[in-house]
């Protein structure tokens, strides 16, 4: 009979307690600034969130989390850089949402994680976050091993038993990362068979306005005197990839060799190489919540990614005449395309 007395008390006992553990909870504000594509974005923020809370929850705090989309080439909305100012830290993951962050942070107090850049940049972070007036900066880079992506297309052109490929390398001529680009281009600039594809792109532009500037670029380069043949994207990761392959394709009929993204590949483009999502997602987590313990981002260097994925277009390489090794199939561990 006893226990039938305190059975109803005991879902309220349960329910002060869980209210006393809320209640004496510390709540952080971390602001995400993401310019992801949409496939990338969904794979890895949601590892991101779930591991710092986890984190956080054995120091019995937690996260209050807030959500902006940065598009290439525009500024977030004047909300947006309120939430920055008041965040107990900011969280970029992309190579556009972190140059609009240490902009908008310039000369604030707020750490700055640069979280997720997937695809490769030379330019060293840690350059940007120390001129005057720039908010405390560190994160993962996205950089990968310098020369990685030009390496490993070689070793697959070079199983064609055909004359070499001409390859036009598309870049953006007026983005805030045409220092890195630059740098890219003088990689290969003695490589035989890589040339220059440039193209401009309004400030305001938006998804069809890119795809035509690209496309149109693309058509132009294969309508040359010595034709481009193939095509090589070095564009920010936000960009839509795998409409731009297609688009590409489409309006050329020529192969795009490579993309900063497993969803080009898909699409039809022959390789990318990449950070790996998760891991990167993982290691982010680990900085974010060294920071937010009061770590001083001075303090934490500039990191590249651990681990980096590969991935293949089995039929375009055999389009192309390609015969991947035995090893590069192995690289790709399972992120094979048909």
């Amino acid at each position: 009979m006893r226990f039938y007395l305190f059975f109803p008390v005991l879902p309220l006992v349960v329910g002060l307690l869980a209210w006393v553990h809320y209640e004496t909870e510390t709540t952080v504000t971390v602001v995400i600034l993401e310019s992801l594509d949409a496939g990338t974005a969904g794979e890895v923020l949601p590892i991101f969130e779930a591991e710092l809370t986890a984190h956080l929850a054995l120091d019995q705090r937690r996260a209050r989390f807030a959500h902006l989309h940065v598009i290439p080439s525009t500024a977030p909305t004047l909300p947006g850089l309120e939430q920055l100012a008041t965040a107990d830290l900011v969280v970029s993951f992309g190579t556009a949402a972190a140059e609009h962050g240490s902009r908008v942070l310039r000369g604030a107090a707020t750490p700055h994680l640069f979280a997720y850049l997937p695809r490769d940049h030379a330019l060293s972070l840690t350059d940007a976050a120390t001129g005057e007036g720039r908010a405390p900066t560190t994160g993962i880079t996205g950089q990968l091993p310098r020369g990685a992506a030009f390496a490993i297309a070689a070793q697959l052109l070079a199983s064609r038993d055909a004359p070499p490929l001409r390859i036009g390398i598309l870049h953006q001529t007026n983005h805030p990362s045409r220092p890195r680009t630059q740098r890219l281009l003088a990689e290969v600039a003695n490589a035989p068979g890589f040339v220059a594809v440039p193209f401009t792109l309004p400030a305001d532009a938006d998804t069809p306005a890119l795809l035509a500037s690209v496309a149109a670029a693309a058509a132009e380069a294969a309508r040359r005197e010595l034709p481009v043949d193939a095509f090589w994207l070095a564009l920010d990761a936000a960009a839509p990839l795998d409409l731009l392959v297609r688009a590409i394709e489409r309006r050329t009929g020529r192969p795009v060799v490579y993309a900063p993204s497993e969803a080009a590949v898909a699409a039809g483009a022959l390789m990318s190489l990449a950070p790996e999502p998760r891991s990167t997602a993982r290691e982010a987590a680990l900085l974010a919540k060294r920071l937010l313990d009061g770590a001083t981002p001075a303090d934490i260097p500039v990191r590249a990614p651990h681990r980096v994925d590969f991935s293949l277009n089995l039929e375009t390489a055999d389009a192309l005449g390609i015969v991947p090794s035995h090893e590069l199939m192995e690289l790709a561990r399972g992120r094979l395309f048909r």
